[in-house]
Order: C-alpha cells, then sequence, then structure tokens
C-alpha cells in the first residue's frame, strides 16, 4: 500500500462531520472477518464541530484493517492504511473485500479517492480515482461487488455532478458511461444494470446503463479473403 501525505488546509472553517470512531466488523468472507479500526484517539460524540485542519490531522492518522480467521479467531494480516476506509462488502466469485477510501481536499469538502481490493490473504489491488481526474462524490457498488459506479466532476467542487463513471472491479478499468448533465441519486437496479436521475430536484428523469454491453470486449475482427 502507498503511504499517502494529505495536503493540510489553513485556516479554521467549520465542519460538522461524523466521528470517525472505530467501525464495526460489518465485512465477512469466506475464510476470514475484516475489522477496520480508526488509528486516532477515540471520541466520546457521536458528532463534534471540527476545523477542516482537524479532518485532515484524522485522516492522516489512518486505519487498521485486521484479517481474522473464524475458524479460530487468529490474526492472518493487519495492515495500516492511510486515509478513511469503509468496506463494502465481499466479493466470493473472487474472494476479495472491496473497500472504498476517502480524501478530504485542499479547498473543501471530502470524496471518495481510492477503491480497493483486499484478498483473504491481505494482498492488496488499489485504483486511486483522484490520479484519474474523478472527484467522486456518491459511490454505490453493485449487489455482485462486480462494478463501483459513482458520480464525480473533474476537479473539487460542490457543484452537482457532470459525470457518471463505473469501475470494472476484475481489471480495474474505469469508464465515463454519462457525461454533460446534471446526475444525482445513482443506484444499482440489477447486478449489472446502473440508474441515475437527470436534472434538478424533483424532476422525474432518468438514464440507465447495461454495465455488462458498456465493458464487453470488441468483436473480433473478421479478415476478408
Amino acid at each position: 500500500m502507498i503511504q499517502r501525505t494529505v495536503l493540510a488546509l489553513c485556516g479554521a472553517t467549520l465542519l460538522s462531520l461524523p466521528s470517525m470512531a472505530d467501525k464495526p466488523p460489518a465485512c465477512e468472507g469466506a475464510e476470514t472477518t475484516l475489522d477496520i479500526r480508526s488509528n486516532a484517539p477515540p471520541r466520546s460524540d457521536h458528532q463534534e464541530v471540527i476545523t477542516m485542519q482537524g479532518t485532515f490531522d484524522r485522516m492522516d492518522a489512518g486505519y487498521t484493517l485486521t484479517l481474522k480467521s473464524k475458524s479460530n479467531g487468529a490474526v492472518r494480516k493487519s495492515l495500516k492504511w492511510q486515509s478513511d476506509w469503509s468496506c463494502e462488502g465481499y466479493s466470493p466469485e473472487r474472494k476479495v473485500y472491496v473497500l472504498i477510501g476517502q480524501s478530504a481536499s485542499e479547498v473543501g469538502g471530502r470524496y471518495d479517492g481510492f477503491i480497493s481490493q483486499l484478498s483473504e490473504d491481505g494482498t492488496a489491488r488499489e485504483l486511486d480515482l483522484l490520479k484519474t481526474g474523478h472527484f467522486a462524490q456518491q459511490s454505490v457498488v453493485s449487489p455482485d461487488r462486480r462494478y463501483v459506479a459513482f458520480l464525480a466532476n473533474k476537479r473539487p467542487t460542490d457543484k452537482p455532478a457532470d459525470r457518471v463513471s463505473v469501475v470494472d472491479l476484475a481489471t480495474l478499468e474505469i469508464r465515463d458511461v454519462g457525461t454533460g448533465k446534471r446526475f444525482r441519486d445513482l443506484k444499482f437496479t440489477g447486478p449489472a444494470q446502473l440508474e441515475a436521475a437527470v436534472g434538478a430536484t424533483g424532476k422525474h428523469q432518468s438514464v440507465s446503463w447495461d454495465l455488462k454491453s458498456v465493458f464487453a470486449p470488441p468483436p473480433p475482427i473478421t479478415k476478408s479473403r
């Protein structure tokens, strides 16, 4: 796992953010459970008003991810990662946990900046969304943990997302499936069926995509005789 340094923000902008306390071991694999715990000092309050500088400091503290055997509770692997990580489920097909890590921007706001697949032996494959120019405002994972879709902009901003992007976790390939509109309320309606509302809130317009078609390999080129 690459060590990341989060940029510090000068000033005292106040935000009301949920606590980054220890997270429950919500993820269970075939042979292990995954525990995610903050390395920052514990808080007693569920919510508190903190400075943006404080947000960066807590994300810099990172998290400890612990894989424990389901058979005897023994620790199989313990990892220390930067950023704020949450487990989005386990894929029995690929035998990996799917995790999303948040990043903070120096101009304000938090983004889903990293997608990682963690195997039960502790091996990880990671995609840095920020390096691909995607500042994700909302991420959703398909029911079978094959795809991660997100609303995004090309730069840090509080404006409505102008892109819908999808990562195929089998290959870590990322594609922009929708651009140039105001997208919101992203959701999966099936294992590979993605839907997003378009336009202002209250208007019932939507677009949808079949991700199997989006990521289908191109047809073979046939040579004429």
